[in-house]
């Protein structure tokens, strides 16, 4: 399989030849290049290819996939939602049969958005669970950090150690306190943002396709149940 795409990805460069201005030809190369692993460069050819062709919406959909693959979710999501604006503009006219597929793709690309807002979410969830325990690991002052001055040192300290050790304690206790306050809100963010979209691409990826709704209904299962478990604590 790998060397009939090679042989396809040489046919299509061929084809463009030294000016690379067919939106189309770019297109389907890009298409290779992602089965050949070469996400750069495919990424680089949809880019091209909607450059010159701004309709050019399977560029859009090419492109979203080299997002996603890259981690990019803001703009895997970005790319996939030009894909979905442009088809629905082709809607007119469309036999059963064409309307069948169609929302068959649309479902797909609902579904893959859904999962990017998801990977988005847990990416910064990790982020900010790291956070938490490098926190917790922080080492608290205790009385045996600090040893008293001796001589003319300690004449000119100005407060006791008892005072200082009580200082640093609710110094750190502040700190602690601003230091969950953030990640709360940035987690709500995370939620809102990022979870809420994800439940909305999922309930619109099934109800637009009949076929897809029993395993969108284990994805709303499932990222429930993610929502209750990582959030349960905080």
């Amino acid at each position: 399989m790998k060397e009939e795409w090679s042989t396809a990805t040489s046919f299509f460069l061929k084809a463009l030849g030294e000016k690379h201005d067919n939106s189309d030809i770019l297109t389907k190369l890009a298409s290779c290049l992602i089965s050949l692993s070469k996400w750069q460069e495919a990424g680089a050819c949809a880019t091209k290819a909607i450059q010159l062709d701004e309709k050019n919406f399977v560029a859009f959909l090419i492109r979203a996939q080299v997002h996603a693959h890259n981690s990019s979710w803001d703009e895997a999501i970005a790319d996939y939602q030009s894909f979905l604006a442009g088809n629905e503009g082709f809607l007119t006219d469309l036999s059963a049969e064409a309307l069948a597929i169609h929302n068959k793709q649309k479902s797909d690309v609902l579904e893959r958005i859904g999962d990017s807002y998801m990977r988005k979410f847990f990416e910064e969830f990790e982020e900010i669970e790291q956070m938490v325990l490098k926190n917790r690991e922080t080492p608290k002052v205790t009385k045996e950090t600090k040893k008293p001055s001796t001589g003319a040192h300690q004449k000119n300290k100005p407060q006791s150690q008892a005072q200082t050790q009580q200082n640093t304690e609710k110094v750190v206790e502040f700190v602690d306190t601003e230091f969950i306050q953030d990640l709360k809100h940035r987690l709500e963010y995370a939620r809102e943002e990022n979870l809420l979209d994800a439940f909305k691409s999922y309930l619109e990826a099934r109800t637009t396709c009949h076929e897809a709704k029993q395993t969108i209904d284990q994805r709303l299962l499932d990222l429930k149940e993610v929502v209750n478990t990582h959030l349960r604590n905080y």
